[in-house]
């Protein structure tokens, strides 16, 4: 598996994980207030988490944990210039529960290899804490 500093040849097996990329469309809503819609960009995009990094902090009376992670992809043209927050990753980390478990992952940026040939690392952050969006039910 590919480390978070480096890039390594991609195995099949070790992309196991499927998520959707969702990019975020700004509009306004009847009354004229913003509003943050989700749209697929990419859907069953194979993927492997690289390294984990948790963190946690108070902000307003509010403990707020943050988890940082590197995911890892095939690379995909268009995802260089990521604008910070206006994209995230989509998963469905359990399917035994109904509705299932679906994380979200924002994702910070992205860093392809040298060849574009192999792979490509988003680094994202999964935030938990009380107020803070999920995303629409789907």
């Amino acid at each position: 598996m590919a480390s978070a500093r480096t890039f390594e040849p991609l195995n099949p097996g070790d992309l196991r994980f499927v998520c959707d990329l969702e990019v975020q469309q700004d509009a306004l809503d009847a009354a004229g207030t913003p509003v943050a819609n989700f749209v697929p960009y990419a859907q069953g995009v194979f993927f492997s988490f690289a390294d984990y990094r948790a963190t946690e902090t108070g902000t307003a009376n509010t403990i707020v944990a943050s988890q940082t992670t590197y995911v890892i992809i095939r690379w995909r043209p268009g995802l260089e210039g990521v604008e910070p927050g206006k994209m995230r990753l989509r998963w469905v980390s359990d399917f035994s529960v109904s509705p299932p478990v679906i994380e979200y992952y924002d994702i910070q940026g992205a860093i392809r290899d040298r060849t574009a040939r192999w792979a490509m690392q988003l680094a994202c952050v999964r935030r938990d804490s009380a107020g803070y969006r999920t995303g629409a039910p789907s």
